[in-house]
């Protein structure tokens, strides 16, 4: 983000939803989609259902996205904890964000951080055999 960059206005839902499928797509396939294209190219296969319809990231919502990315090095605890209010009104005021546009943030960081937090209880648990 850059000083006196606004950020987009959200929708109701709409843009939310979107950035949460974006974030849980990348949680899910980040590391490992581009190897799952390449072996399904290679044995002439269509890659899996999920990766040919992965969300698109809307444009403007860039910012949310990456701000969420650098704030979750400020978690809690052992790394699974939410990240802090304070720690999202410090950014805010790192990239001089009035209160509307923090209050934004705050909002759309603890709507993904839900997402990131529900992932990561996910791959907590143990696996069947």
């Amino acid at each position: 983000m850059c000083q006196g960059c606004k950020l987009p206005r959200l929708g109701a839902g709409d843009r939310r939803k979107k950035l949460s499928e974006v974030l849980h797509y990348q949680l899910k396939f980040g590391k490992t989609e581009k190897a799952i294209l390449m072996q399904a190219r290679q044995q002439g296969q269509d890659p899996l259902e999920s990766i040919k319809n992965a969300p698109i990231l809307l444009p403007g919502l860039e910012m949310y996205l990456q701000a969420y990315k650098t704030l979750m090095s400020c978690r809690g605890g052992m790394g699974d904890g939410e990240i802090p209010w304070t720690a999202v009104m410090e950014y805010g005021d790192r990239y001089t964000m009035n209160q509307d546009e923090t209050d934004r943030l705050w909002e759309v960081v603890t709507r993904m951080d839900s997402v990131y937090l529900k992932w990561r209880a996910e791959q907590l648990k143990p696996r069947k055999k």
